[in-house]
């Protein structure tokens, strides 16, 4: 069985405008193709499910007409706050393709680590090794997007998720053991 060329969506003609939607939006559409048909036997409920050990962080979107230059102060159209994160992008991903799902990770203890929690309970992932902390707050991800184009720049500051540790990877040790697939983004501590 040799490999065969995918047909990525359908071709436009050069005057017609590309779609718009958010890079969030983009990342759960690309993430959900590539597992349903890389892993299709991954994405059925059944089989020891999906363990994500990974970042979380709320994304704080802002939309303006270009991208400030440094120093500059630009008024926004528009502004966003959702769930982020690489780890826990996968995790709903995962959850919304019908994997059973382990998330590892750490919320810091605050208004944005509930309602990330919240958020991921209501996908239906399982929450039993996601850790909280007084010591920092829940990771954030400041984005500007250039409403016209869609550039953007991030800053990600992890917060919390960067100070998951050794000792809680231990402590979950059960999810690593029931689980077939194992997904890391390489954005918290070795």
């Amino acid at each position: 069985m040799g490999v065969r060329p995918l047909k990525l969506g359908h071709t436009r003609a050069a005057n017609q405008a590309a779609p718009t939607c958010s890079t969030t939006q983009r990342f759960h559409a690309t993430t959900m193709f590539l597992a349903s048909i890389a892993c299709p036997s991954f994405t059925a409920r059944g089989g020891g499910g999906v363990l994500v050990v990974g970042s979380a962080n709320v994304d704080l979107v802002a939309y303006a007409p270009r991208l400030p230059v440094s120093g500059e102060t630009l008024a926004g159209l528009s502004f966003e706050q959702s769930p982020g994160g690489k780890g826990a992008n996968q995790a709903v991903a995962a959850a919304k393709l019908g994997s059973d799902v382990r998330f590892v990770t750490q919320l810091g203890e605050d208004s944005m680590g509930e309602g990330s929690l919240a958020n991921y309970r209501a996908a239906g992932i399982n929450t039993t090794h996601i850790f909280s902390t007084s010591e920092a707050k829940t990771g954030v991800a400041l984005i500007t997007v250039n409403a016209e184009s869609g550039d953007n720049t991030i800053v990600v500051c992890p917060g919390a998720a960067g100070l998951l540790d050794e000792a809680q990877l231990d402590a979950a040790a059960d999810a690593f053991a029931q689980s077939s697939v194992l997904l890391t983004q390489l954005e918290v501590p070795p």
